[in-house]
């Protein structure tokens, strides 16, 4: 349970950003933990309040985690002091009326100049909102669909975490130190992002273009049969894909059918999303074992390790050598 100094501010020491952190029911711990470890890391480092919290709930009531624990909080919405950056976790289940009253805070706050964002089912809240309209933004892997089908103006990517001017997303879990890190490299400077990274024995500070890690043969569950047995097809033979008139076929569909679902479900064309999965394995390939480049372009489905190079860098921005390299912190 995190322990919180209500009068922290009387303290005298002079924070240079206030951080605050909605918390909603059912939030996780460990998302919790992974933006206030490296903040108090960082805060030790320079022995004074670098960044200042305000844990902050609905109400100002405690709030109960996913795992049944009652967090205390330090103020509600009404009572929030000025914040330079909020982070949204948890889930919303407050009534209309209170909901909408949320959803107007929230939408105060994104008038303001400050950084607004949400960890894991969080996203939901401020999409709900409308925050993100406009912007792109990720969601966890198992809420993906459902943020695409509902939101038409939000641009919705499957990656680890997204900045997108004062906007960012984060598909949660131990995402979220990854995400902290991105932020303190921005706000301070990239050799203290290792630092701390090091600190907490974080193997390699992970950007934000990578991809969710997703199980092998499942992804999220989709409410449509098609979709869903297509995605299972591509996932258990990714080393030898069938062409999509193959796949069409096995699913029990016309090609141009299964484009539409795609197209409508997932908010990408189906042989995008061969290729996308194509890369997700062989990032995980790359990062993880020893392969050569060349093995790991044949193992997931590329004809050469160049034409393997070359979606490589359109997705990731930098090429597979280059991506080994930096996996590893120095």
């Amino acid at each position: 349970m995190v322990i919180v100094n209500k009068h922290r501010e009387e303290s005298g020491a002079q924070g240079r950003k206030r951080v605050g952190i909605l918390m909603l029911p059912h939030f996780q711990g460990s998302v919790l933990q992974g933006i206030l470890d490296p903040i108090v890391w960082v805060n030790k480092l320079f022995n004074r309040y670098e960044y200042k919290t305000a844990l902050i709930s609905f109400n100002g009531s405690a709030v109960t985690s996913w795992h049944g624990f009652d967090t205390p909080v330090q103020y509600s919405i009404w009572d929030a002091p000025k914040l330079d950056s909020l982070i949204v976790i948890g889930e919303s289940n407050l009534t209309h009326y209170s909901q909408a009253q949320l959803q107007s805070w929230l939408r105060f706050l994104g008038r303001q100049d400050i950084r607004i964002g949400a960890i894991g089912y969080a996203v939901m809240t401020l999409a709900e909102a409308g925050l993100y309209n406009g912007h792109k933004c990720t969601a966890h892997w198992s809420q993906h669909a459902s943020v695409v089908e509902r939101f038409e103006e939000v641009d919705v990517v499957p990656d680890l975490f997204v900045f997108d001017r004062n906007r960012f997303s984060c598909a949660g879990g131990v995402a979220t130190f990854d995400l902290m890190l991105s932020i303190i490299r921005e706000d301070l400077d990239s050799d203290i992002a290792r630092r701390c990274a090091n600190f907490f024995n974080h193997d390699r500070i992970r950007s934000g273009s990578e991809p969710q890690r997703l199980p092998h043969n499942v992804t999220a569950s989709y409410p449509n049969v098609k979709i869903q047995r297509a995605i299972n097809i591509i996932n258990e033979e990714i080393g030898n894909p069938p062409t999509l008139t193959e796949l069409s076929k096995r699913v029990g569909v016309s090609r141009r059918h299964l484009e539409r679902l795609f197209a409508k479900h997932l908010g990408k064309t189906l042989r995008n999303y061969v290729v996308e999965t194509q890369l997700w394995r062989a990032y995980d390939l790359l990062v993880n074992t020893s392969m050569s480049i060349t093995q790991i372009s044949y193992a997931t489905g590329f004809s050469s390790a160049s034409l393997f190079s070359k979606h490589f860098k359109m997705m990731y921005g930098q090429s597979p050598s280059k991506m080994r390299e930096d996996s590893i912190i120095g």
